[in-house]
Order: structure tokens, then C-alpha cells, then sequence
């Protein structure tokens, strides 16, 4: 036993190298092909479970740790096993059943195998994330030129294939070997999650931590000069909301009031918008009785203009039985209501997992809220990597909020699914690799 445990030790490098590319790749989503690095994903995560189990002392985490990675599990078992599943390959489905909890895993894996600093984890992220943006930014004004959006904003459209496209609202993107038109909803995604690390900088000093202030600032900047060129002002109110933790978390870190409140208003924000899309399912499942300006605020404006017609089909009943209430049926795919683009990640979810499915994603992202205010209090990490690892969680799950896209290309029918985005794997590794940080030592006494 002694020499097994030897050889682990001795090889977990190995492990940790194969995490970091995996990840690397699955951010830089290369080609498009999440389900292969999800799949791999999975490889690598039951081959450094071995390692965990001969290296780690600390069993008990790995015991709590089970709580998410089964919640995880069932909801990605549901989607990939339910109606909404059949407009997939099976590989794809196999790739989701397996491949949220597998990444969930690899970065729980990774700060326990202790092998690698949060430093590192950062700069393998940030990199591939800040190399596909700077190749889409370099392609886009290579094609279209510099502030673009502005420029043909009174004359956006052309003709393809003799089908009228707004010129503004595309971007090009590396996508394989070739580049290729997306929305640029699609491409700011990216971005912002590169500029994410600019809040990072309030922590590093230039003097005393050169190369890390530089490194920092060259990856955060790739991503503002690509919102900045387009422009993209809608992301770029984005990325300054989400920037403002940083800014409260410099100056105000140590005030515990100020943080138990913004921790308040975190679960209040919300609780609140799953309230909202509560009561505005309840309006739809009762045939949309609510009387003048509930209706109104719940079903008939600009916002639910979209959002309506997915709870229309949620509740359609098919042989006396709501079928749909657990995930939309692929026969509804050519009604275009799975197509219809809402904006919304969270209805998004409604097509593919249902109402239920949907709550349960929701108490995981609350779940991941509570952990990471935690991290923010109670863990060792510098404070650089602390604001940059919540900032890019924020930015995903806000800018997903506001402008998810079910198709990604204006000249391509492709399918975007929420829980298949490579970029929530991403956010998965991040947050379990934030949820394992050691508590600092001043709490490990107490």
C-alpha cells in the first residue's frame, strides 16, 4: 500500500497537467465540439478520483462534496433522458449526462490534489479565454473594420444567399479551422469574461507583483478593447455592474455589515426573479386568469413577448398528459417555439429540463452563491484571485441572464443548449475549485 500510495504522489502532476488542458481547450471551445471535451473531461476526472483517494487525507470534504456533484448529476441525467434529448445525437447526450458533474469534479480534484496555484488556474483560463477573443476581434475588424456597429448603424443590412442581414448584429469567430459569421451576443460572451479579470487589478500591486499586474492587465484588456471596438455598450454595462464588487469588495471588505447586506441582497435578487418566473408559470398553467395589470406584468409585454409562447408549450397537454411539463418535445421544433430566442438562459432551461428541472438548477446557483460569499470571507486565497474567480462567475450567469442566444449563427442552423454550453463547464470547474480553497488558518483554530 505504501508503494501505491508512492506512485500517486509521485504522478499527480500528470493529473493536474491534464486537467488544465481539458479546461484550456473546453474555454477555448475549439471547433465547437464540447461534447468530445466533456467527454474527455469525464476521463480525466475518474482518473484523478484514483489519485484523490490515495493522496487526500481530508475524506470528509470529499464526503460533502457528493451534495452538489449528485444534484448536478440528476440534472443533467434528466436532460439528457428526457423528450427535448431526441433533438440530439447520442453521444451528445451521453457527453451531458456525464460531463457537468465530471468538470463540477476536476476542479474539486485539482485544489485537492494541492499540485498547482490558483495563480496558474487563472493565467490556463484566462489565456485560452483572451486567445479565441483577440482571434474573433482580429478576424471581425479585418472584415468589417472598426467601430463597425456604429459606422452602418443607419445602413446595417446586406443580402446573402438573397436574405437581408443586419451587418450589426454579427461578428466573425474562429470556429474550427475557419473563421465564421455568430451573433455578437455570442462573441461579447467571451469578452466579458476576459475583462472580467480588470477588477483583479485593485489587488495586485505594480511594483511588488510586476509580472502578475501585466499578465492580468494584458488578458482583462484583450477583452474591454474587444467590447470597445465592436462597440458593444449593452456588455460593457455589464462587465462595469459586475466590476463594482470589486470595487465594494476593496473598500468595504472589512466592514462585515456592508457584507452580510450585499450577501442579503445577492439571495434577495435572486429569489426574486425565480419568483417572478413562479407566478408568471402559474399564470400560464391557469389558462392566464390573472386580472388587468398582473396579466399585464406576467404574460402580455415586450419582455414575455417570447417567454409566453415556451410556457404555452410547457403546459400542452398530449393524450391527457402534460408531456411537456418536464422538458419540451423535439416535435415542436419546426413550430419554432424550441428555436424562439428569449434571452433568458433560465427559460432556455424550461425547454430543456422543465419547470421542475429548472428549480433545481436555480437552488444550485443559489447553493453556489452562499459557497462562493463564503470563499470571500473565510478562505485563504489572495484577494486578486477571490474578485477575479467570483467576478467571472457573476459576469456568466448575468450576461446569460440578459442575452443567452439559441442559435449562435446568422447564416447556420445550429442549436445552442444551455446545459451543453462549454462555457458552463467552464463556470462549473471554477466554482468547485473556488468551493474546495482552504479556510484561512485564523478559522481553522476557532
Amino acid at each position: 500500500m505504501f508503494k501505491s500510495n508512492n506512485f500517486f504522489v509521485k504522478n499527480k502532476s500528470i493529473v493536474t497537467f491534464l486537467i488544465l488542458e481539458v479546461v484550456a481547450l473546453t474555454a477555448f471551445n475549439f471547433g465547437n465540439v464540447s461534447h468530445i471535451f466533456g467527454i474527455a473531461g469525464t476521463v480525466i476526472a475518474i482518473l484523478g478520483a484514483f489519485f484523490l483517494v490515495f493522496t487526500c487525507e481530508d475524506k470528509r470534504s470529499m464526503l460533502f462534496f457528493l451534495i452538489p456533484l449528485g444534484l448536478l448529476l440528476f440534472i443533467s441525467s434528466w436532460g439528457a433522458l428526457n423528450q427535448f434529448s431526441k433533438g440530439f445525437s447520442l453521444l451528445s447526450n451521453i457527453s451531458l449526462i456525464v460531463s457537468l458533474p465530471a468538470f463540477l469534479a476536476l476542479g474539486f480534484i485539482l485544489r485537492k490534489l494541492n499540485d498547482v496555484k490558483p495563480r496558474t488556474v487563472l493565467l490556463v483560463v484566462g489565456g485560452a479565454l483572451a486567445l479565441i477573443t483577440l482571434f474573433g476581434l482580429f478576424s471581425t475588424l479585418v472584415e468589417y473594420g472598426f467601430f463597425y456597429r456604429l459606422i452602418y448603424k443607419n445602413t446595417p443590412n446586406y443580402y446573402y444567399d438573397g436574405i437581408p442581414y443586419n451587418v450589426t448584429k454579427e461578428m466573425y469567430w474562429l470556429t474550427g479551422f475557419s473563421f465564421s459569421e455568430v451573433y455578437v451576443e455570442y462573441g461579447s460572451l467571451f469578452a466579458v469574461l476576459t475583462a472580467s479579470f480588470l477588477p483583479g487589478l485593485l489587488f495586485i500591486s505594480p511594483k511588488e507583483d510586476r509580472n502578475e499586474f501585466i499578465v492580468c492587465a494584458v488578458i482583462g484588456g484583450i477583452g474591454l478593447l474587444a467590447l470597445l471596438l465592436l462597440p458593444n455598450f449593452k456588455a460593457l454595462i455589464i462587465l462595469f455592474v459586475v466590476s463594482l464588487f470589486g470595487i465594494i469588495y476593496k473598500f468595504l471588505k472589512n466592514q462585515k455589515k456592508v457584507l452580510k447586506i450585499l450577501g442579503i441582497s445577492f439571495v434577495s435578487i435572486i429569489g426574486l426573479a425565480l419568483l417572478f418566473f413562479i407566478i408568471s408559470i402559474i399564470n400560464a398553467g391557469i389558462g392566464y386568469k390573472f386580472g388587468g395589470i398582473l396579466n399585464k406584468v406576467f404574460s402580455q409585454n415586450r419582455i414575455m413577448n417570447n417567454v409566453t409562447p415556451v410556457y404555452d408549450a410547457l403546459f400542452t397537454k398530449v393524450g391527457g398528459r402534460l408531456v411537456n411539463f418536464f422538458g419540451l418535445s423535439p416535435s415542436v421544433i419546426n413550430e419554432s417555439v424550441t428555436w424562439m430566442e428569449s434571452a433568458f438562459f433560465e427559460v432556455q432551461l424550461l425547454k430543456e429540463i422543465g419547470f421542475i428541472g429548472t428549480i433545481l438548477f436555480a437552488d444550485f446557483v443559489i447553493f453556489m452563491g452562499f459557497f462562493l460569499f463564503h470563499y470571500l470571507r473565510r478562505n485563504e486565497d489572495k484577494d486578486q484571485y477571490k474578485v477575479v474567480f467570483v467576478t467571472i462567475l457573476l459576469a456568466f450567469f448575468v450576461y446569460e441572464s440578459l442575452f443567452y442566444l439559441v442559435s449562435i449563427a446568422p447564416h447556420e442552423e445550429s442549436y445552442s443548449a444551455f446545459l451543453r454550453s462549454p462555457t458552463l463547464l467552464v463556470a462549473l470547474f471554477i466554482f468547485s475549485y473556488v468551493f474546495t480553497a482552504p479556510a484561512k488558518k485564523e478559522e481553522k483554530h476557532e
